[in-house]
């Protein structure tokens, strides 16, 4: 991941942790239309899921998170 897409996905998980998801969202769908998918992306994803009380979202972005780097500890744990 370049050096723009890891500050895009600092501030996703900057306003999750704020609980600003409102704000964090758009940020998301933008990394994903601009970076290739990662496990750090999924999770914060599938955070942003479970804010929303989508269940089956969630699980599946933290899904895709362990696809791709089966040793993610947030994925696992958040699953």
């Amino acid at each position: 991941m370049n050096t723009s897409g890891v500050a895009l996905i600092e501030r996703v998980e900057a306003h999750i942790s704020t609980q600003e998801t409102d704000k964090a969202r758009p940020l998301i769908e933008q990394f994903f239309a601009q970076h290739e998918p990662t496990a750090r992306a999924h999770v914060a994803f599938g955070v942003l899921c479970a804010y929303d009380s989508n269940a089956q979202g969630a699980m599946e972005h933290f899904g895709k998170a362990l696809s791709l780097e089966p040793t993610h500890v947030g994925a696992a744990t958040n699953l």
